[in-house]
């Protein structure tokens, strides 16, 4: 395995290993010509290999390693044959991960029953990104051969009011019975927007802790609550929200309990 190949991608699960089984040994016994390979890796490239869920205990040691997180850009992992049990690999040390550099992340085309998507404390946009940035993850969630996904964890994503636009144009998201979206710096424009759609969802759980919603988004969602049957907890922990006033006044709530309060049969967490 050349110094070349190794410094600029991987494209095989070999090439993986090696990569692996180099950064394992103690420092004092690594080869020197191999070092600034390692440290210069940003592409993971392992599209059509038919990899199984198994192949998360390789890959997520890996992308735990600080040399590796920092420098990775592109990590795709489409057409194999990934589920929902690839993601129980995901390490301890991967919570604690940042990929500064990241700036591609292909799962399309894995195997369609995968129901929970958890992107939390990811960075996928930087403030050059244009508007269109989010479409090509909807087009791999809107997929026709898919199961409809039914949990999706987008929180600390700095995601903005429009990339929330977008995600709920997008027909997917009719389906989601949890949605989590805490601290994102949301604004009343999102809850306005998620007022326009609960009654065409199925959510179940919404999550908009830690944002920015005032008392006039409150009030919009408020408006939709008797249109939203399924919806059976509604987060709005640290936002702007007096909830005790926005909700007892639109008449879903007399004599409140402002921190674990129902009305209309939904638990609103508010504080």
């Amino acid at each position: 395995m050349t110094s070349n190949v190794v410094s600029t991608q991987l494209t095989s699960v070999n090439q993986l290993h090696e990569v692996a089984r180099l950064l394992m040994q103690p420092p004092t016994s690594r080869r020197v010509s191999k070092v600034p390979a390692v440290h210069a890796l940003k592409k993971i490239l392992l599209t059509e290999q038919q990899l199984t869920d198994e192949f998360g205990v390789d890959l997520f040691s890996l992308l735990s390693v600080p040399v590796v997180s920092v420098s990775l850009t592109v990590l795709d992992l489409s057409f194999n044959e990934l589920g929902d049990k690839f993601w129980l690999h995901w390490m301890p040390e991967l919570k604690e991960a940042v990929w500064p550099a990241l700036a591609i992340l292909n799962l399309a085309n894995n195997h369609p029953s995968l129901t929970q998507l958890d992107l939390s404390l990811n960075l996928f946009r930087d403030t050059n990104a244009p508007p269109e940035w989010l479409q090509p993850l909807i087009r791999v969630l809107n997929g026709k051969d898919r199961k409809h996904l039914e949990v999706l964890d987008m929180s600390c994503t700095d995601f903005t009011d429009q990339d929330i636009m977008q995600l709920l144009q997008a027909q997917f998201s009719k389906f989601l019975a949890k949605l989590y979206l805490r601290s994102n710096s949301l604004t009343n424009e999102t809850a306005k927007t998620l007022a326009n759609h609960l009654p065409q969802m199925k959510l179940e759980v919404l999550s908009l802790a830690g944002n920015m919603i005032g008392d006039s988004g409150a009030a919009s969602l408020a408006f939709v609550m008797d249109q939203v049957l399924a919806l059976q907890t509604l987060d709005l922990e640290e936002n702007q929200v007096a909830a005790r006033y926005t909700f007892a006044y639109y008449g879903y709530a007399n004599n409140v309990d402002v921190d674990r309060s129902r009305w209309n049969g939904i638990v609103l967490l508010c504080a």
